[in-house]
Parts: structure tokens; sequence; C-alpha cells
């Protein structure tokens, strides 16, 4: 690997006489050397998996004679789908759209792929945008928090009486007052209801400070309803909108040819019935893990995959060659199984991945695909 995280796919499966072509879509996420205790503890609090996808890649002759039209309607997708998604990728009026019944089958299965990994890049892509949008969000409500807590700080009530004119308080305590009565306001908004026995220029200060607060509050949170309802929200229902196409073209092909290509995992995005999530676990320290289960749906049902149960075995957390955090495992079923190589990486505060290659297998049938876990933090 190198400095970034690339996925390719190869498709050995598809070279004949010829070199397979290689696509490539840059991650957003850089790879890591380690877990850090910072990182472990709060996986260690926060276990649950954001959201996973496990992908498997159809073999050429499983699409002979089938067609799929992502800019057409289906169940999962309004028309205008696949052009809301892909023309936000800098490269999206190059991707293929689907792919016709009488195309060459190792090319229908290179344009699915393409399809599946350009839409893995648009959804890093809302992800992130998304992202920034709330830490620009986060990031002045601390400044806001600041802002009360130095106002509420600075203008303690002491005595405080309750009559006519509202709330009074006394600026300071008396002199010699060991245990002087005082109340401290929550916030600007409680603490301009306040009435202080200030005069002049003192009084003419407080007013203004308080309200410069007040309205700074206010318009912040003007902001951030606006924010989120027109930057965020569009952005989360992109990401679901690109979830779809994959989905639906996947879903198509199980159907054309009653193989399986999209196993589903149990995670915050995607909840079972039963509220039952996917997990890993590190200790503090972030060089062992301690829990990892996968629930699954095997395909008739929810199952759980974990350590304990012997439903994932030989597990390895390691570091490659190339200096990066690797985790490997088997997941094993009565119907199938599969292998997992996935590499860890980060992006800035957002969330920890783990991507990266399987081998299926079920029956006779054996086939490529790519496994995707993510977590908050």
């Amino acid at each position: 690997m190198s400095n970034k995280i690339f996925l390719i796919s190869l498709f050995s499966l598809l070279a004949c006489g010829r070199v397979a072509e290689r696509i490539k879509v840059e991650s957003v996420y850089p790879p890591i050397s380690s877990i850090n205790t910072v990182l472990a503890k709060e996986l260690k609090n926060k276990a649950d998996m954001r959201s996973s996808s496990i992908v498997l890649y159809p073999n050429p002759s499983e699409l002979q004679g089938m067609s799929f039209d992502p800019v057409g309607p289906s169940e999962l997708l309004e028309e205008s789908g696949w052009i809301q998604v892909i023309s936000k990728l800098s490269y999206g009026n190059r991707l293929p759209r689907g792919f016709s019944s009488g195309l060459d089958n190792k090319e229908k299965v290179l344009n699915a792929v393409r399809i599946i990994l350009s839409v893995s890049d648009a959804r890093d892509l809302f992800f992130k945008q998304a992202g920034q949008f709330q830490k620009d969000l986060d990031r002045k409500q601390k400044e806001i928090d600041q802002m009360q807590g130095e106002m509420t700080s600075k203008y303690i009530c002491y005595y405080p009486v309750d009559n006519e004119s509202g709330h009074t308080c006394e600026i300071a305590s008396h002199p010699g007052d060991t245990a002087p009565i005082k109340e401290i306001a929550e916030n600007c908004n409680a603490l301009s209801e306040w009435v202080f026995k200030f005069t002049g220029d003192d009084l003419e200060r407080f007013k203004s400070e308080v309200q410069s607060c007040v309205k700074f509050t206010k318009d912040y949170k003007k902001m951030r309803a606006d924010v989120k309802k027109n930057k965020i929200a569009p952005l989360n229902e992109l990401r679901k909108l690109a979830k779809g196409i994959v989905t639906d073209m996947l879903k198509q092909m199980e159907l054309f040819n009653k193989q399986r290509y999209l196993l589903t995992a149990a995670t915050n995005e995607d909840p079972a019935n039963d509220d039952t999530k996917s997990q890993l676990i590190f200790n503090e320290d972030g060089n062992e893990i301690k829990l990892f289960q996968i629930y699954l749906d095997s395909g008739s049902d929810f199952k759980m995959y974990s350590l304990e149960n012997g439903g994932i075995q030989k597990l390895k957390w390691f570091k490659n060659s190339d200096g990066i955090q690797v985790l490997s495992f088997s997941l094993v079923d009565e119907k199938f199984s599969f292998d997992a190589e996935l590499a860890a990486s980060t992006r800035d505060i957002f969330d920890l991945r783990f991507v990266g290659d399987i081998v299926y297998k079920e029956g006779n049938i054996t086939r490529r695909g790519v496994m995707k876990m993510e977590f908050d933090f």
C-alpha cells in the first residue's frame, strides 16, 4: 500500500490475452500505522459499527443476457438518482451508466465494479462534506459555550431577591461574609432577566455584554438549524441515494441469476430488527482486540458471527510490510465463508475505517469482493 489507500480492482479473472484494467478510487482516509491510545479508548466506549458494506463482484458468465440502467426508475431509486450522485464527482461524466445486455460480459463486470467503487467514492465525499459542516458547527458551539461561561462567571448574583422588579442581585459579596448567598445563571438568556444593582457606565456595560451574548447565541442557533436542514441533511440524503444505486444493481443481479452479491451487516446506519449491533472493541493500548462480532444477514435471517462462537476465525491484527495496520480474519458459515484482509485508516476527527479485499466461497463458487467497516469516534 502507498501513503494513501487506493481501492484497486485487478480483476485477473478478466484478463484474457490482455492486461486487466486497474480501477482506482483514491480514499480520503490516510492509512494509519497503529491504533493509538486515544482512539483505542474511544473504541472501547463506542464499539458499535456506524456502517458496513460487503460487496461481491460477479463473475462474467453470470451477467450473460443481463442489462442495468442506473438512470432509469426502480423500486429503490428515483430516475434522477444517478445524475444527482455521480455529477458530484470530478470524473463523473466519464463513468459508464450501467451496461446493456449485448455488451461483452467482461466489460459488464468492469462497468459494475466502476459503479461500485465510484459510488463508494461519492459516499466518502458526501460524508466528508457533511462532517466538515458539523465540525464547523461544533467549533462555533465551543465558542458559544466559552462565551456563556465567561459571562455567567463574571456576573454572579449575590443575595438574590425575587420581587416585582424581577430577580434582583447585588454585584458582590458583603465585606467579611465568608459564606455569601449567591446564584450563577445557566446561560446568557437567564442572565439577561436578572436585575443587578449597577449604576451608570457599569449598568450600560452589563446590558451591552449580555445583549451581545444573547444575540450571538440566537444567531448561532438560527445558523445551525439552517446548516443542518440545507447543507448536512441533503448530503446525508445523497449518501443514501448513492447506496441505493449499488444496492439496486446488486439486487437486480441477484434476481437475475439467483446468486448473492451483497452481504448486509447490522450497524447504526442499518440496524437489525432486534437492534443487535456489529462490534469491534480494542484494549486501551490499541494492540489487542478484545471483542469482534459481525451481526450478518446469513441469507435467511441475521446471525451473529464472533470469536466466541467460532463464526470468526484466524483473527490477526498486525502491521504489514508498508507499515499499515491490517485486520485479517475468516468468517465461517455452514453455507459460505470469506477471508478478509482490511487496512485500517482514519480521517480527521470523524471516524475509523477498515477496508480491503475479500475472497468469498459458497459451494463451488469463488468470487472476489470488497468489505468496509466504519466507526465513529
